[in-house]
């Protein structure tokens, strides 16, 4: 087996690799394949895998070192892009869940009566007139913390530890 990678590495010509690559394929898939499965991946994600080891394979086999095994380093990076698919499904899933949330929650149409409530009954009486003037520029112009404390006389500083 160590001597398909060699030709793949050596090859002078896309034919040649391709041809390598290939019989490297044949003789080892399988053993990607049903490691994956082993691992507890699903028969689609375990062959997504397979085509991203030999894509792999393919693109670092400059690196490919004919001192050690063949089988060691088609495990290496096996192991490697089984740990990262794992670890992109679980995010994407992630995604697709707190989507699916977000989704239910914009084709609910009823507004919420005490978000209403607890906005009309925002008390600002206790805010010096300097404060209320950040805040109402902050939220109601949008303006940025530079603009506010160029318009009030402030600092930066000072006007974010008001909004704040």
């Amino acid at each position: 087996m160590t001597n398909f990678l060699i030709n793949l590495k050596n090859a002078a010509n896309s034919s040649e690799q391709s041809k390598a690559l290939e019989l490297f394929y044949r003789e080892t898939a399988h053993v990607v394949f049903s490691y994956c499965r082993k691992k507890g991946l699903s028969a689609q994600d375990s062959e997504d895998i397979v085509q991203i080891v030999y894509t792999q394979i393919y693109n670092k086999r400059d690196k490919y070192n004919p001192d050690y095994s063949a089988m060691a380093w088609l495990f290496i990076i096996t192991k490697s892009e089984a740990k990262d698919y794992r670890k992109k499904s679980a995010i994407y899933g992630d995604y697709i869940k707190d989507y699916e949330l977000f989704a239910d929650l914009s084709q609910n149409t009823t507004v919420n009566p005490t978000h209403k409530q607890e906005t009309k009954e925002l008390d600002l009486s206790s805010l010096s007139s300097r404060e209320k003037a950040a805040v109402d520029l902050r939220y109601f112009a949008e303006k940025e913390f530079s603009e506010i404390a160029e318009a009030l006389g402030l600092t930066e500083t000072n006007v974010r530890k008001i909004i704040s």
